[in-house]
């Protein structure tokens, strides 16, 4: 039968068929304790020491990073200044086409309203002959 291992207080390690035992189990207890306890001081000795040497890391890494951003940040606003430069100059070029009347973005829609005024001052014409000729016939 597999051991059965017990986790309490009263020094009790391993139970089988074939019991072990009280002072072997304590010893064996005792000296797990020790090699975690040893494990833990080296860990927060370490813990220390990196923590000091990742302190002045991070607070370089920082830094950088901060200069990163004001680059990126300076970057963004040249390339927003050039944007609006270059779309102004698009903006008064489309003017000047318009004022000249060049621009197709001008003149297909021009083109578009006169046929729609064409087409209703002929409807327009037509509604008032057939208007006329009901009032003549009824007069």
């Amino acid at each position: 039968m597999p051991p059965i291992k017990l986790s309490n207080n009263s020094g009790i390690a391993d139970v089988s068929d074939n019991e072990v035992s009280g002072n072997e189990s304590e010893h064996s207890n005792s000296r797990s304790d020790n090699d975690g306890a040893h494990e833990s001081t080296e860990d927060e000795a370490d813990s220390d020491d990196s923590s000091e040497m990742d302190e002045g890391e991070c607070e370089t890494r920082r830094n950088a990073l901060l200069q990163h951003v004001q680059d990126l940040e300076s970057q963004f606003g040249l390339l927003r200044e050039q944007l609006y430069r270059e779309r102004m100059s698009q903006v008064e070029l489309q003017l000047a086409e318009v004022k000249t009347g060049k621009s197709p973005e001008y003149l297909v829609p021009l083109a578009e309203l006169q046929e729609n005024m064409r087409t209703r001052t002929e409807v327009a014409g037509i509604l008032r002959k057939i208007t006329f000729r009901q009032h003549s016939q009824s007069v």
